[in-house]
């Protein structure tokens, strides 16, 4: 099954869509559950038992402030329940959960980095405990080596980072107290990392937050791959698949393609 999450507006919640021939045809729009009046971080994933699980902002009668609802579904996502809701003394915003490779399920939150564990299959969790990161759009991914990775932008240094754990998320590793290691610096912060078969994660990332009229006309798409060290305590950067650096061009060439002017702006034109 393939999945979209629609942003809420007032008169539509969060909303997803399915195919199930490769994307040749798609349902119509189905709202996730009642409960769900925002939007999700990131995909549904696929548990390994076969449920399909995704954590989208609520906002629940309980709560003053913005929790975040863990929706499963049984039946291939012809119907979700809320399984659980996470909730904290401020808000739970953009919240991603991941299944590490000992069956427990794990959230973290924008914006003080919480965390939280499941090994129920998401219907219990622990309290929230926040990093101190200041964070957003965070994404987990376990790696084959082991090490956990929170990708994510950063408040505190710009750009897109990553923190590590070599521990399944009890203690994390960063260059710094407050973030992570540099990814890209110079862009808006949003992306969204998978896993390749390489044991490498392939990040696809906004140059732009969109805000104004001047991102319209340098917004852009990227691509990378980043290599979690063994030891959790750095990572390097190569070539996205099938990319002019993968392929070896010449370096003028690639200087051209990815040539940036003052304020991190891709220069636009100049296709080779």
């Amino acid at each position: 099954c393939s999945f979209f999450c629609a942003p809420p507006t007032k008169k539509v919640r969060a909303a997803y869509i399915l195919s199930t021939d490769g994307g040749k045809s798609w349902t119509p729009p189905r709202t996730v559950h009642p409960g769900a009046g925002g939007f999700g971080n990131g995909s549904a994933i696929l548990l390994s038992d076969g449920t399909i699980a995704w954590a989208i902002q609520i906002k629940d009668n309980e709560n003053k402030f913005v929790s975040s609802g863990i929706f499963l579904s049984h039946d291939r996502a012809k119907t979700f329940e809320l399984a659980a809701v996470i909730r904290s003394d401020h808000n739970l915003l953009e919240t991603t959960i991941a299944e590490l490779s000992d069956g427990r399920l794990m959230a973290v939150s924008r914006r003080e980095c919480d965390i939280c564990w499941s090994d129920d299959g998401g219907r219990t969790w622990t309290d929230p405990a926040g990093l101190g990161v200041d964070l957003f759009d965070p994404h987990l991914l376990e790696m084959p080596n082991g090490v956990l990775a929170c990708f994510h932008g950063s408040y505190k240094a710009r750009g897109i980072r990553v923190i590590l754990s070599p521990d399944g998320g009890n203690t994390w590793h960063g260059p710094g107290d407050h973030y992570g290691y540099q990814i890209d610096p110079s862009v808006y912060g949003y992306c969204h990392p998978m896993r390749l078969p390489d044991g490498t994660a392939y990040l696809v990332y906004l140059h732009t937050g969109g805000h104004s009229a001047a991102d319209a006309r340098t917004e852009a798409l990227w691509g990378l791959r980043v290599e979690v060290n063994n030891t959790a305590d750095g990572i390097k950067i190569q070539p996205a698949p099938r990319s002019p650096a993968a392929r070896g061009l010449p370096k003028e060439v690639l200087q051209l393609l990815t040539s940036r002017e003052s304020g991190g702006d891709p220069v636009l034109g100049g296709i080779v």
